[in-house]
């Protein structure tokens, strides 16, 4: 079985939908019902990097947790991920510094650099690193019993959030931990090994939308973190629903340029994610891209949506040209050594 595009397509929305939803300010975002879609933009990204995980692990036949912890695949997967934000975070740490001159101490460059650098949605840097290395367990788990996994999943999450809640746990601290996401990823491992729609789940996905409804509409404040009221173990089903939906309607195909440029925005998702990142981020040290707040949120959207994609692909590009060079001359050079 070959690469799934419509995870691909799915990914390209997600990120689109990341770039929205820091484009517009809560009440506009409310009034397009973006609670609904683009709010669910990280759940859906990690439910679909459960299921793209799990499916790469069912093709290679692995099912030996030492290999999945091996040296040489924890460097594969931190290079993977640590290369282009190590670039992204030096680039940030040197404009940060020639532009106000601020000083920062070595304790306060690690701390920058462990918690995502800097700019709206940060926190995903170390929690993507968290989810990648646990998700070996979820998927030994599920391939035990994929139902008991689930189940699983959902009650540390839910654990985690009433303790989260009750411990008074900082939104600093509380942002970075996977466990609040368990679940969602539990249901992209659950996918990978039962595809076909659960009708079981109907009543969750059901409850997740009321709960969504009376969150963002009708005032409901739960025993939840407050800045993450919708994006949490209650909701998950809602996500979930949405990619099931996707999948059912999108082809694995990429015939036409419209799908063409999806499935490339879908590849290169996480280098735009770092680059919508820093772009954000550039509205602070910056004051003239502040202007660009003046214009209507659709033109606004449009603007901060061509920006990113552009530079985020070609980022993902560039990347992959330089290292794929740097690949080819350290093999060239291996085999100067043999002879």
């Amino acid at each position: 079985m070959g690469r799934d595009l419509r995870i691909d397509y799915l990914k390209a929305m997600a990120i689109i939908s990341v770039i929205l939803l820091h484009s517009f300010k809560t009440d506009y975002e409310n009034s397009i019902l973006g609670p609904y879609h683009i709010l669910q933009a990280v759940p859906v990204f990690l439910l679909l990097t459960g299921l793209n995980l799990v499916n790469s692990f069912e093709r290679k036949k692995i099912t030996n947790l030492i290999y999945f912890y091996s040296l040489d695949q924890i460097a594969k997967r931190l290079k993977r991920l640590l290369i282009p934000f190590t670039i992204v975070w030096i680039f940030q740490l040197y404009v940060l510094v020639s532009s106000s001159g601020h000083v920062l101490k070595i304790k306060e460059v690690f701390l920058t650099f462990i918690q995502g650098g800097w700019g709206p949605g940060s926190y995903f840097i170390p929690l993507i690193l968290q989810v990648v290395f646990g998700l070996p367990l979820l998927y030994l788990w599920a391939k035990r019993n994929p139902m008991n996994m689930l189940i699983g999943t959902f009650i540390i999450n839910f654990a985690f959030e009433l303790y989260a809640y009750y411990s008074y746990m900082p939104n600093e601290i509380y942002r970075f931990i996977f466990l609040r996401y368990i679940f969602i990823i539990g249901l992209g491992v659950y996918m990978a090994f039962k595809p076909n729609w659960n009708k079981w789940f109907e009543i969750g996905t059901f409850v997740s939308l009321v709960y969504i409804t009376a969150v963002h509409y009708y005032g409901f404040k739960p025993a939840v973190q407050p800045n993450w009221s919708s994006q949490n173990v209650y909701a998950y089903f809602w996500p979930y629903a949405l990619v099931i939906f996707g999948l059912s309607r999108l082809k694995n195909t990429a015939s036409s340029i419209a799908a063409k440029v999806m499935k490339t925005i879908g590849e290169a998702s996480y280098h735009i994610f770092l680059t919508q990142m820093v772009y954000f981020w550039a509205f602070q040290p910056f004051p003239t891209m502040r202007i660009l707040y003046g214009y209507p949120p659709t033109k606004l959207a449009f603007i901060n949506i061509f920006l990113c994609l552009i530079f985020g692909v070609a980022f993902y590009y560039i990347e992959k040209l330089l290292f794929g060079k740097i690949k080819i001359i350290s093999l060239l050079k291996s085999k100067k050594t043999a002879s």
